[in-house]
């Protein structure tokens, strides 16, 4: 079961907005901002279980499935976005 404070990275788009990479750049531009300009900490996705585009989404960000967890009464995969190093 995944624990612990952390920072979420999250994406919304109204359903005429998905598959046009959207989420994607953003989420990464986000996540970058992030890495490059916080003290390094726990950043994860929330995701509801069958979300399979949102899945994509933090998979070619290269998260990488954390565990499970409830919020706010909700399960949900928790993805890790580690930091991604130089080189």
């Amino acid at each position: 079961k995944a624990t612990g404070p952390a920072l979420e990275a999250g994406w919304t788009l109204a359903r005429q907005a998905w598959g046009q990479g959207y989420a994607r750049e953003g989420a990464r531009a986000a996540i970058d901002f992030v890495h490059r300009t916080l003290p390094p900490q726990r950043l994860v996705s929330f995701i509801r279980p069958g979300n399979q585009r949102s899945v994509k989404v933090a998979l070619a960000l290269g998260a990488r499935l954390e565990g499970v967890s409830d919020l706010l009464g909700v399960p949900v995969e928790v993805y890790l976005h580690e930091p991604r190093t130089a080189g």
